[in-house]
């Protein structure tokens, strides 16, 4: 059995709303993992809120990316937790999140998102436990830009679940998240 803690971080542009955010997005992504990932309890995440930090009006996405990577508080809260995600409210150039793939327990398990939204949280969450993008243009076709699960991107639906539309929902992992989570939590924890 793996347990595994991770860290979501608000940067100044949510000052005075740390008492709600970022609490509500880690409570919907913590259901969702331990709903899809761990569902017999063998690999559940607990998401901490714990501070937040500043950055210097990044522009981009990879300037903001570069300065949660080189901020010391979040260096600081890796040796306390397997993966911090910061969470900002401004809007910056160049996609919605990055994340290091596959370095949870690492120093560098970090990601950042431009905006609290769920879906953008969990999809950049999974990516530092393992998970890549998942999709091909046929389930797109057949289901649609809209239906995806958590690591679908771009309008593109994942097509692990044979192409199963019930299966296909918004805020959860399907099977290909969960195995390349799983086994990237065995590898590194």
């Amino acid at each position: 059995m793996a347990r595994t803690d991770a860290l979501f971080l608000a940067t100044e542009k949510y000052n005075g709303l740390l008492v709600t955010y970022p609490n509500n997005t880690a409570d919907l992504v913590e259901s969702a993992w331990n709903d899809d990932v761990s569902p017999d309890g063998d690999y559940d995440i607990s998401i901490s809120t714990d501070g937040h930090i500043s950055l210097d009006d990044p522009s981009t996405l990879g300037e903001a990316f570069d300065q949660v990577g080189n901020n010391d508080t979040v260096s600081e809260k890796l040796n306390s937790y397997d993966a911090v995600l910061v969470i900002d409210n401004r809007n910056v150039s160049g996609g919605a999140g990055r994340a290091y793939v596959g370095t949870v327990g690492e120093d560098n398990a970090l990601g950042y998102c431009q905006s609290d939204d769920v879906q953008l949280a969990a999809h950049e969450l999974g990516h530092i436990y393992g998970a890549s993008h998942e999709g091909d243009e046929t389930h797109w076709q057949n289901f649609g830009a809209f239906s995806h699960d958590v690591m679908g991107y771009n309008g593109v639906a994942p097509s692990c679940n044979g192409n199963d539309p019930d299966l296909v929902r918004e805020l959860r992992y399907m099977d290909c998240a969960r195995n390349e989570i799983q086994d990237t939590i065995d590898s590194n924890l």
